[in-house]
C-alpha cells in the first residue's frame, strides 16, 4: 500500500492484513490530525513485514511526529524492513529517543534505514538510538544519517551498541556537517565497529567534521583489528587535511590487512604532492585490494602528485579497478600524460574510471592520457570525465580511434559536459566507435555543447549508434 498525498489518509480503513505499507509525504504540512491517523494505521500493523515513512521538514510538528510514530512502532511485531526519513523536522532529543524505543520492540527486524538529518539530536542521544537497535538481534543491514545534528563526543555508548549486532553485515553511518563531532568520537565508535563479528561492508562519512589530522588515522587503525570488514568506504571531505595526515592514513591503512575493495574521498582538504604519493605508496603495500577508488578533487597534488600516483598504483599488483578523481587539481600535459603512460603499465586492471574535470591538461595532455590507457593489456570498462576541458570535434574523434584500439572494451562511459563539442564531432566520435568489436555498452554525456537535441527526435549520430553491431546498451544524455 502507496500513500503519497495527506487527503488519501482518511479513506484508508485499516491495515490489517497489508505487508508492506509506505508513507510518503515528503514536504507536504502534516498535522495533528494527519498524525493520528497515521498512528491508527500503525497500531494496525501487525502483519506490516516493510514500512517506509518519508516526512521532512515539519518545523513546527516534527518532534510530536517522531514521538507518536515511535509509541506506535511497538504494534509491528513482524517488521522486517524499516525505513525513516525524517529529515529537517526539528526533531530533538524526545523525539529521537521514542524513535529508539519504539524500534527496540521490533524484534524481527533485519534492515533498518534510519535518515535523521538536519535535526536537533545531541548530548547522548546517538548512544540512545544505538541502544534500541542493539535489542534487534536479527539485523544484518544497518543505515543511520544524524547529517548537521548536535551529535558530540557521547559516541562511546553508540559504539558499544553496535558491537552487540552480531548478525550485521553492512553498516552505514554518516556524521557529515555534525561540528562538534571529534577524534575521540569516531575512535571510540570505531572501537565498537571492529567487534561486529560478521561485517563485511562499512561506510562511514566524517567530512566537515572536527576529527582533526590525527582523527582519520586513529579511526582506521581501530578498524584494523576488524576480522571481517573488507569493503570500506571513508569519507573525509572538506575537514582540511594536510600531507602529513595523509602519510599517517596510509600507514594505518597498511594495518587493514583483509580489505579487498576501499572508497577514500579526500576532496576539498589541504593535500599536496608528498601527501598523495605517500598515501599512493602504502597502497601499494595493501597486497588484497583490487578495487579503489580515491577522490582528490579540489586539491593541490599538480604534476608531481599524480605523477607519482601513477607510479605507485600501476604496482598493485591485484588491482583490477581503479576510480580516481582529480577534479581542479591544477594538473598540466605532462602529468596527464606520464600518469596514462604509468597506469597503462597495470597488468590486471579491468575498470578504469578517470576525472581530470578542470585541469589545465589541454588537448594534447587529454589526447597523451586517452592514447597511454588504451595500453592497458586487460582494460574492458573505460569512464572518462573531461568536464569544462577544451575538447573540440577534432580531438573528440581522435579519442574515438583511440578507444577503438582497446580489444576488450565492452563498455565506455564519456562525461563531456561543457567541452565545445558539436554534433560532427559526435558523429565521427560514434564512426570510430564502429570498430569496437565488443563494445556493448555505451553512456554519452553531452550537456552544455552546441549540440541542438530536441525531445522526442534523435540527431543523426543516434541512429548511428545503433550501427555498432555488438552494442546492448545505449544513454546518451543531454542535460
Amino acid at each position: 500500500m502507496i500513500i503519497a498525498r495527506l487527503e488519501q489518509l482518511n479513506s484508508i480503513q485499516t491495515t490489517a492484513g497489508v505487508n508492506s505499507l509506505k508513507m510518503l509525504f515528503n514536504e507536504q504540512p502534516v498535522g495533528e490530525d494527519h498524525t493520528n491517523k497515521m498512528c491508527q494505521l500503525l497500531k494496525e500493523g501487525v502483519n506490516l513485514n516493510y514500512l517506509k515513512i518519508d516526512i521532512k521538514k515539519q518545523i513546527q510538528f516534527g518532534d510530536i511526529i517522531a514521538k507518536m510514530l515511535g509509541q506506535n512502532l511497538s504494534n509491528c511485531k513482524n517488521l522486517q524492513n524499516l525505513n525513516l526519513i525524517l529529515i529537517n523536522d526539528n526533531i530533538s532529543n524526545e523525539g529521537s529517543l521514542h524513535i529508539s524505543r519504539g524500534i527496540s520492540e521490533c524484534k524481527n527486524l533485519t534492515e533498518v534505514n534510519l535518515y535523521l538529518g538536519y535535526n536537533l539530536i545531541g548530548d547522548n542521544h546517538s548512544a540512545c538510538i544505538g541502544q534500541g537497535l542493539a535489542n534487534c538481534k536479527k539485523l544484518t543491514h544497518l543505515t543511520i544519517d544524524l547529517t548537521k545534528n548536535i551529535v558530540v563526543d557521547d559516541s562511546v555508548g553508540f559504539g558499544q551498541q553496535i558491537a552487540k549486532l552480531d548478525n550485521l553485515t553492512y553498516l552505514n553511518l554518516s556524521f557529515w556537517r555534525c561540528q562538534n563531532f571529534k577524534e575521540e568520537g569516531s575512535t571510540k565508535i570505531a572501537q565498537g565497529i571492529a567487534k561486529c563479528k560478521n561485517l563485511n561492508t562499512l561506510i562511514f562519512d566524517l567530512s566537515s567534521t572536527a576529527i582533526g589530522q590525527e582523527g582519520p588515522s586513529k579511526f582506521l587503525h581501530e578498524i584494523s583489528k576488524s576480522q571481517t570488514i573488507s569493503n570500506l568506504t571513508l569519507r573525509l571531505k572538506n575537514n582540511e587535511l594536510d600531507d602529513n595526515c595523509m602519510e599517517k592514513i596510509g600507514l594505518s591503512l597498511i594495518e587493514c590487512k583483509r580489505l579487498s575493495s576501499l572508497s577514500l574521498d579526500l576532496s576539498i582538504n589541504n593535500i599536496g604532492p608528498q601527501g598523495a604519493f605517500n598515501l599512493g605508496k602504502s597502497l601499494g603495500q595493501c597486497s588484497n585490494l583490487n578495487s579503489l577508488k580515491l577522490s582528490f578533487d579540489v586539491n593541490k597534488i599538480g604534476n608531481k602528485g599524480i605523477i607519482g600516483l601513477g607510479v605507485v598504483l600501476s604496482n598493485c599488483d591485484n588491482l583490477q579497478s581503479l576510480d580516481l578523481e582529480v577534479w581542479r587539481n591544477g594538473i598540466h600535459p605532462e602529468g596527464a600524460k606520464a600518469f596514462g603512460e604509468q597506469i597503462s603499465k597495470s597488468q590486471n586492471l579491468k575498470n578504469l574510471f578517470l576525472d581530470f574535470s578542470e585541469n589545465p591538461i589541454g588537448k594534447d595532455g587529454t589526447l597523451n592520457l586517452v592514447n597511454a590507457i588504451t595500453q592497458t593489456p586487460k582494460l574492458s570498462f573505460l569512464k572518462l570525465r573531461f568536464w569544462q576541458n577544451d575538447i573540440g570535434n577534432d580531438l573528440l574523434e581522435k579519442i574515438g580511434e583511440a578507444a577503438s584500439q582497446i580489444q576488450n572494451l565492452c563498455s565506455l562511459h564519456l562525461d563531456l559536459k561543457q567541452t565545445l563539442i558539436g554534433e560532427k564531432g559526435c558523429q565521427r566520435l560514434v564512426k570510430q566507435l564502429r570498430n569496437c568489436k565488443q563494445l556493448s555498452a555505451l553512456y554519452l554525456q553531452l550537456g552544455g555543447n552546441n549540440i541542438p537535441f530536441k525531445k522526442g527526435q534523435k540527431l543523426g549520430f543516434e541512429y548511428n549508434c545503433l550501427k555498432i553491431s555488438s552494442l546492448f546498451r545505449l544513454d546518451i544524455k543531454s542535460i
